[in-house]
């Protein structure tokens, strides 16, 4: 079937926007959380250095940095990111 591209969503005037990008996410690419977390006026980008699909809760810090956002909507600084271990 031909693709449907989504129409584009900038978000203004929301609350901070957490994106989680998963570096070797074999389902979702990384690229596209990048683009994502760019495209949402509010949009913060953190990133996982880990495999697989999905990074919460696998890590302490991708769980922290989650559970702070879903309780108080804190963001992580610009430029974020979590290793496979942490």
């Amino acid at each position: 079937a031909p693709r449907q591209p989504l129409p584009a969503v900038k978000a203004a005037g929301a609350p901070p926007l957490l994106v989680i990008g998963t570096v070797n996410d074999p389902a979702t690419p990384y690229a596209s959380a990048r683009v994502l977390a760019r495209t949402l006026a509010t949009g913060r980008l953190l990133t996982w250095r880990g495999e697989g699909h999905t990074a919460y809760p696998k890590t302490p810090c991708v769980t922290a940095a989650v559970n702070a956002y879903l309780v108080s909507l804190k963001v992580p600084r610009a430029g974020a990111s979590c290793s496979a271990r942490g």
